[in-house]
């Protein structure tokens, strides 16, 4: 090999005439063929391994993606309301529609927010839903 630590292409030809001048073209190629297929199979059964995890979590992922959507549709709203709240009071101090309100935009988007929360929880504690009273036609 080169002084330094790099593998060039000059080695990699190096290697490649060393390889043939002790077994030949035909044990090289074979040598080379063999080590191919043993890699590409080594290659195979990791992709199967992958795979078969990729399966066996995909229900769990998809699970996970739909209870991060039903957080962010549940929570993401007030939290948007709020922050439109906060940001026409820090713009009603000049001018715009919300001036009307001034400094109470804030306080009112809060109090949007709460009341928002509260009214649903009021139907979730005041109606029984379950799976099968959404799916089916279920008379109480």
């Amino acid at each position: 090999m080169s002084s330094s630590d790099d593998y060039t292409a000059s080695d990699a030809l190096e290697d490649g005439t060393e390889g043939v001048d002790e077994r030949g073209v035909p044990g090289y190629a074979q040598a080379a063929v063999i080590g191919g297929i043993l890699a590409s199979l080594g290659y195979a059964i990791s992709d199967l391994i992958l795979s078969v995890q990729g399966t066996l979590f995909a229900p769990v992922r998809a699970f996970a993606d739909g209870m991060a959507t039903f957080i962010g549709g549940t929570l993401g709203a007030p939290i948007l309301i709020t922050d439109a709240g906060a940001e026409t009071s820090a713009s009603s101090f000049t001018s715009g529609t919300a001036a009307l309100l001034g400094p109470a935009a804030f306080p009112v988007a809060v109090a949007v927010s709460v009341a928002g929360i509260l009214v649903f929880l009021w139907f979730l504690s005041n109606n029984s839903i379950t799976p099968w009273s959404i799916l089916g036609d279920e008379d109480e």
